[in-house]
This record gives structure tokens, sequence and C-alpha cells, in this order.
């Protein structure tokens, strides 16, 4: 993993407060799941506009990507 993605900075009391009163009206709410979800989405928008098609075919047969 890359240092900078170890140093993302998130406001503590803002996430307990989401992950507590989303668990609240969804049982199954995974604050942790929900941001892994995000990020992934993120991440592959990113993936998709400036990697090359081809790179991006390659990556995708060799089973390097998730989506």
């Amino acid at each position: 993993m890359p240092e900078y993605l170890k140093n993302i900075k998130l406001d503590e009391e803002k996430l307990k407060s989401v992950s507590f009163y989303a668990e609240q009206k969804e049982t199954d709410f995974s604050l942790q799941n929900y941001l892994q979800q995000t990020f992934d989405e993120a991440v592959n928008k990113l993936f998709r506009k400036y990697v090359p098609k081809q790179v991006r075919e390659y990556i995708d047969k060799s089973g390097g990507s998730n989506e």
C-alpha cells in the first residue's frame, strides 16, 4: 500500500457519529464496508479515466482488477 494512503486524515468524531446513527437506521450497515466500496469505485473510475485501454484490458485479463 502506498504511504500516502496510510496518511489519509479523517475526522474521527464524524466517522463515529455516522457509524452510530447509520447503524440505528440500517442494522446491517458497516462504515468500513461502505468506505471500502466507495474507495474501490473511485479508484476504478480513475483507472478507467487515466489508464490506456490496452493496459486496462491486460490487467483485467491477468486478473489484476476487482471490477
